[in-house]
C-alpha cells in the first residue's frame, strides 16, 4: 500500500507512504490518491483533507527510476 487512508471526527487523513524513497510518485501512488481523494469527496462525512507524507519527507517528487 502507497497511501493510507483513515478518517477521525469529520477529518480525512491522506498519507503517502514510501519514505525509503522519500515518497517520490509513482504510478502506483498516483492512481491510489486519486482514489483517496475520489473516496474523501465521496463521504458525506468528511469535512476536512489532511495530505502529508510518513517519514522524513512530505513528497520527493516524481519517482524518476520509473520513468
Amino acid at each position: 500500500m502507497t497511501v493510507e487512508y483513515s478518517v477521525a471526527d469529520g477529518a480525512a487523513t491522506i498519507a503517502l507512504d514510501r519514505p525509503e524513497v522519500r515518497n517520490a510518485l509513482n504510478l502506483e501512488m498516483c492512481i491510489a490518491l486519486l482514489e483517496a481523494t475520489a473516496r474523501a469527496e465521496k463521504d458525506p462525512s468528511v469535512k476536512l483533507v489532511f495530505v502529508r507524507g510518513n517519514g522524513p519527507s512530505f513528497c520527493g517528487g516524481a519517482d524518476l527510476k520509473e520513468r
